[in-house]
């Protein structure tokens, strides 16, 4: 995959931990319209995972959720009842700056949680302490693209 072409599609957004909070994060910089401007992010988790398909043979090293308010315009937000994100991040083992990886997902009028195919990298310089940087590339979650945008989007 192209180098110039990862980063034509690459979005990236910056989030900061609100003082106070343990795990309440608030965009910072980055372009809107992507993802709810508060995320909160575990490195727990909210809900354990059924023990199938990716749970079973990936480590899960938290969990980001996120609503979007009425005002909020995004291409996830959809007319569900509380339309929101909702991702597990999955370690990436392969480059250590990686907090994690993940996929999309979004709630769906029908009440279910349905995925994007929008890859997701997220990174923290301190581990979650104050800063977390999302990196969306639309359509790349493919297992045969995943591998080379992940070690693409770091440099």
């Amino acid at each position: 995959m192209n180098t110039t072409f990862l980063k034509a599609i690459e979005v990236r957004l910056r989030y900061e931990l609100k003082e106070g909070t343990k795990g309440a994060f608030y965009q910072a910089s980055g372009p809107t319209g992507y993802l709810p401007k508060r995320l909160s992010v575990t490195k727990d988790v909210f809900a354990r995972p059924k023990p199938q398909g990716r749970a079973l043979v990936r480590i899960m090293v938290g969990q980001v959720k996120g609503d979007f308010t009425k005002s909020e315009v995004s291409k996830y937000k959809l007319r569900a009842k509380r339309p929101g994100i909702t991702f597990s991040l999955w370690r990436y083992s392969d480059n250590p700056l990686i907090y994690g990886e993940a996929e999309v997902g979004f709630a769906h009028p029908d009440g279910r949680v349905y995925t994007s195919n929008d890859l997701v990298v997220v990174t923290s310089p301190d581990n979650l302490q104050t800063v977390l940087e999302v990196r969306i590339f639309p359509g790349c979650y493919a297992d045969a693209q995943r591998q080379e945008v992940i070690l693409k989007s770091i440099r």
